[in-house]
């Protein structure tokens, strides 16, 4: 009996450890991107914020974020593009040409109410 009593004891105190390190080290404890969308993957390799515009108001038919390359930089065709809007939608463009700076790529969207939008891509 007292050896099966120190043995619970013993693994409660290394777990109660194990517990402490992950608090106080929270690089200690494993991560997951599960659930996540794409913008938090792209924040751990960083990204760059584009101009993203709402063409209009309401728009039945779909979104259209207007998204600018502000980044003073050619974006190489192929480069994802990643917009949101203020309602929930998302979108990635990915350009079918170099983009170059103050060129603009049209996204497409759900129906949606006035939005405003926000997009990002990844650095360079």
């Amino acid at each position: 009996m007292k050896i099966k009593t120190m043995a619970l004891a013993t693994i409660l105190m290394l777990g109660s450890v194990i517990t402490g390190v992950a608090l106080v080290l929270p690089g200690a404890a494993p991560t997951t991107n599960a659930g996540n969308d794409n913008r938090a993957i792209m924040k751990s390799v960083g990204t760059i914020q584009l101009q993203c515009d709402n063409g209009g108001g309401q728009q039945d038919v779909a979104k259209t974020p207007f998204v600018t390359n502000s980044t003073g930089k050619t974006l190489p065709k192929g480069r994802k593009l990643y917009w949101q809007s203020s309602d929930g939608d998302k979108g990635v463009i990915q350009l079918d040409k170099a983009l170059k700076p103050g060129a603009t790529a049209i996204g497409r969207g759900r129906p949606g109410q006035s939005y405003q939008c926000t997009a990002t891509t990844s650095s360079f």
